[in-house]
């Protein structure tokens, strides 16, 4: 692991163009380029939520991690680590944000990079986005009839849980 980029989903981290049944686009309408900078930087590979929709075995690593962390699980260690995250040379949104702490102990090398937003931009971007996923019905009722979406909505759901402590607005 080179690069951790440990600021929070919607502050400037998306990687690939959109692999969720919704498209959004921020309420400026920017397009975000901090894996197209991290590319052109030498880091060829980066960790990035859209990584989970594409990859379902990481979503299980994912719960795991989180139960690790934040539940009766056993916390991730160097191995697990370097299992779930394999050849990526950088990291960046959630769910990587919610270990920023274990990343820069477990990776002393890594330059640090936080990337940040107008907080209240940041909210505004985040209810319409993450938190109107985890809202969003017709998303829990894909996660009930398809395996594929099930198992990247069952680690969203926790880690949004945890993230928002089950009221994004009221936290």
């Amino acid at each position: 692991m080179r690069c951790l980029v440990l600021g929070l989903g919607r502050t400037g981290t998306d990687c690939q163009p959109s692999l969720f049944p919704y498209q959004f686009k921020t309420p400026t309408n920017t397009v975000i380029a901090i894996c197209k900078a991290l590319t052109t930087l030498g880091f060829n590979e980066t960790y990035h939520m859209k990584t989970c929709v594409r990859n379902p075995a990481h979503n299980e690593m994912w719960l795991a991690a989180l139960e690790g962390k934040y539940g009766d699980g056993k916390p991730f260690g160097r191995e697990e680590w370097d299992e779930l995250l394999g050849n990526f040379q950088a990291v960046t949104d959630y769910p990587a944000a919610m270990f920023a702490e274990e990343f820069v102990e477990m990776y002393p090398d890594a330059k640090v990079v936080l990337s940040n937003h107008d907080v209240d931009k940041w909210f505004q971007s985040v209810s319409q986005t993450i938190d109107w996923r985890y809202n969003d019905p017709i998303l829990y009722i894909l996660s009930l009839i398809d395996s594929h979406n099930a198992s990247w909505s069952n680690m969203f759901y926790r880690m949004w849980a945890i993230f928002s402590r089950g009221d994004f607005a009221k936290h």
